[in-house]
């Protein structure tokens, strides 16, 4: 970019740094002698900035001030978030010691096909009947089992249970989603299963959290739809699409819009509060007419806007565009418009100072890449073609916006998602007026439910648009070929291809032959991290017998196939299998796959597998002298005495024993000198 641009944005210069020290820490989950580093690294950053503050007025000297002003901040940065990632860590930390559990739900349960979640936060816990009660601030996530009455309970009720606490299970296989660390990184410190009978208490007076109170609201809001009527399909668009209740839409409705390319339309997001911000000043200036109330009406619309960003969830992309139209509110009532990068840098340091985690989240990261995409690629894009028709001129402006998004979040998304909606031009330009159509009436219908048949007929209308919505959708993604699947990207060559947008991207604005040897360059490098992978994957020879919930899976790849051997039966007929083996699959370019149901004893390669259900099996597996033994299933164990196994044979537990016999098993086959792998506790083990 050109001078002019990079002095304009300087909040921008230090987010960037800033940002990146974030996620490179959360990235690797550095710790406390990490941070301590960090901080000494950004302190000895800043004073030679102190120091040197006379030198930096030379125009040559500008650019060392830059990379030392960058360091400081990256490592600032890092130790900031290091920190509190570490705090978030030890709060959910528990002795073993403690009798009872006290915590506040915060959200309405979340009822799933095998659970029900609740996400809550301890407000105190007891390490014995005798002792007082002790305060506590970790937020936990919850489970029990699904015939829990979860339409009894609301935000505010107060739990109390004596299951223990424990830290977020990790990933326990390669290349699977790691769940603990995603849980960490939304400031959950734990896990604990609660049982059904589990006491709890309802507040007859206020509350005293924030997000109780918006909760409650908009618990009241989705009850509202319910009393007219509102309900399946419908009711979790309006619930997702006004309020934010995401976690309210199904499995079936949810892939209908990833699948058509607009799953983007059930968060809210920039486009919301962009309206919700519009529609408060749009009546203020009736409410409160006149300049001499200025002060009152950029009061009223920063709580109004920051109210309904709150009943919406405080999702990221609900942040960054409430932060952004409060730079834009106050910028309108002091005169001065800033840049919007530099808005963009502001809103992004000010939500990382609050909340370091929100850098690693998906939904942030997409918001500012789109929002980025919008700003940067649109002015280039659309003046590409000027139509002379009006209602031309708007499908081309939004045809031209849905692009500058889908090329600034494409590296990303394959990242994380692996497809790429193959109609995502087309059902954008159908959707998105529909839905700004939808967002504007449930907006009417919250705010006129009240007045007498009005209230009734938009009800009714906007009850209509959803369903007529929700059948263009389904529509979409029922025609051929809807998605391309498949995709896969390692972060190094997601970095890569972001940075030869940012190349190309300079090319247009200031072509010169030293940006285009930069863009070749990233170019190459991309096209040589792609090749290194995929014939790394093609000489792979590797066998796992891997972590799964339910039962035994083993895996055998060679090259771009692979034999999957599992008790259940073929492995695409188990949601938990396949929740394992598919991102192995995919990070190793595996497309042809044989399924094998497992017996008792089977060969996978050069090595003798033998899978043992009771006490007997293993003592005649034995006799066999295999290299592994896999003890699977529910069966108990005793204290007899094991004969010796061969040099080299490896005892396997999987995660179909039953935890509260794990330990008396492992202690069993360790008393008799076997070597044991505990896949609940070590996760997958290579042969």
């Amino acid at each position: 970019m050109n001078a002019p641009f990079v002095h304009s944005a300087p909040v921008l210069r230090i987010a960037l740094p800033f940002a990146l020290g974030a996620g490179v820490a959360l990235y690797f989950e550095s710790g406390k002698a990490e941070a301590l580093a960090a901080f000494a690294l950004a302190m000895l950053a800043f004073v030679g900035l102190v120091l040197g503050r006379k030198s930096w007025a030379q125009m040559e000297s500008n650019h060392y001030f830059g990379v030392l002003a960058s360091i400081a901040f990256f490592a600032l940065a890092f130790s900031y978030a290091s920190y509190r990632l570490d705090a978030v860590k030890d709060r959910g930390k528990f002795s073993g010691l403690e009798s009872a559990f006290e915590a506040v739900l915060l959200r309405s349960p979340q009822e799933k096909a095998n659970s029900t979640s609740l996400l809550i936060r301890l407000h105190a816990l007891k390490t014995g009947d005798e002792k007082p009660w002790i305060r506590s601030n970790a937020r936990l996530m919850a489970y029990a089992h699904p015939s829990l009455r979860a339409d009894t309970l609301q935000a505010g009720d107060v739990l109390r249970f004596a299951s223990l606490p424990r830290a977020p299970e990790r990933s326990r296989n390669p290349a699977q989603f790691d769940y603990g660390k995603y849980l960490l990184l939304q400031g959950i410190s734990a896990t604990v299963y609660i049982p059904d009978d589990l006491s709890v208490h309802r507040p007859t007076g206020g509350f005293s959290d924030l997000v109780v109170y918006l909760e409650r609201w908009r618990e009241r809001a989705i009850g509202l739809f319910r009393q007219y009527g509102w309900s399946g399909t419908e009711l979790e668009l309006v619930s997702a699409l006004v309020l934010g209740q995401r976690d309210a839409v199904s499995p079936e409705l949810r892939e209908a819009y990833t699948t058509a390319g607009t799953v983007h339309i059930l968060a809210v997001s920039g486009l919301h509060v962009g309206i919700i911000y519009l529609m408060i000043s749009y009546l203020l200036r009736f409410v409160l007419p006149g300049d001499r109330l200025r002060f009152y009406k950029l009061l009223l619309s920063l709580i109004g806007l920051w109210l309904y960003a709150g009943i919406s969830g405080f999702s990221p992309s609900v942040l960054r565009a409430a932060t952004m139209f409060s730079f834009i509110a106050l910028g309108k009532h002091y005169g001065r418009m800033g840049n919007v990068f530099n808005m963009l840098g502001a809103s992004a340091l000010i939500l990382l100072l609050v909340n370091p985690f929100l850098i690693a989240s998906a939904g942030f990261q997409l918001s500012y890449l789109a929002v980025s995409g919008i700003v940067i690629i649109y002015p280039l894009l659309y003046p590409k073609w000027v139509p002379s028709n009006v209602l031309l001129d708007k499908i081309w402006a939004l045809t031209a916006v849905s692009i500058a998004a889908q090329v600034a979040t494409l590296p990303l998304s394959l990242y994380y998602f692996h497809q790429f909606p193959n109609y995502f031009l087309l059902s954008n330009l159908a959707i998105i007026p529909l839905a700004t159509a939808l967002l504007h009436a449930g907006i009417a219908c919250l705010l006129l439910y009240w007045i007498p048949y009005v209230g009734d007929l938009i009800m009714l209308a906007s009850q209509y648009l959803a369903r007529f919505l929700n059948e263009v959708v389904m529509l979409f993604s029922k025609l051929p070929a809807p998605v391309s699947d498949g995709f896969y990207l390692s972060t190094g060559e997601m970095a890569v291809a972001y940075a030869g947008f940012f190349a190309f991207g300079v090319i247009i604005i200031r072509p010169s032959p030293r940006h285009f040897r930069g863009f070749w360059l990233c170019l190459l490098l991309w096209v040589a991290l792609f090749a290194a992978r995929q014939a790394m994957a093609v000489a792979s020879q590797e066998s796992y017998i891997l972590h799964s919930r339910n039962s035994t899976a083993i895996i055998a790849s060679r090259g771009s196939k692979a034999a999957i051997f599992s008790f259940s039966g073929r492995a695409s007929q188990s949601e938990d299998l396949n929740y394992v083996l598919e991102p192995y699959l995919l990070s190793r370019g595996i497309r042809d796959t044989v399924h094998f149901r497992q017996h008792a004893y089977m060969r996978v390669g050069q090595h003798s597998i033998s899978i043992v259900r009771t006490k007997e099996e293993f003592i005649r597996s034995m006799a066999l002298q295999p290299d592994f033994i896999i003890c699977h299933g529910g069966w108990s164990v005793y204290s007899d005495t094991l004969p010796q196994l061969a040099p080299g044979t490896q005892v396997v537990i999987d995660a179909s024993v039953p935890p509260y016999r794990m330990e008396r098993m492992e202690s069993w086959l360790r008393s008799a000198g076997l070597e044991v792998h505990n896949t609940s506790r070590r996760g997958a083990i290579r042969f």
